[in-house]
């Protein structure tokens, strides 16, 4: 993951665009924007439940996805203290950041 999340990063610092459809957790925390599409699977989704930053993605209630991302960061703490990957929205020289604690 953090070889992808490093490629990604200078494929973005080079200008370009980036879209992806993903699952893994800490891929999404490193996304600028995410659309997210549920609420559930199949026919049951399909509608977009929140877009936004991980940031506002964890504030919707309805988001599956939200939810997820504050579990995750729970069990790992901030992601500053899990990756050597710097993102603007989830820096990692500020060890207090706990994302998702508003």
């Amino acid at each position: 993951v953090h070889l992808l999340l490093t490629l990604l990063h200078q494929l973005v610092d080079a200008g370009n665009c980036v879209v992806l459809v993903e699952h893994n957790l800490e891929v999404i925390l490193h996304s600028d924007y995410i659309i997210d599409i549920g609420p559930e699977a199949g026919e049951q989704g399909g509608e977009i439940v929140a877009q936004g930053t991980p940031e506002e993605i964890m504030a919707e209630k309805k988001s599956l996805t939200g939810i997820y991302l504050k579990n995750y960061l729970q069990k790992v703490g901030p992601l500053g203290q899990t990756t050597a990957i710097h993102h603007k929205l989830l820096p990692t020289d500020q060890s207090s950041n706990q994302m998702g604690s508003k």
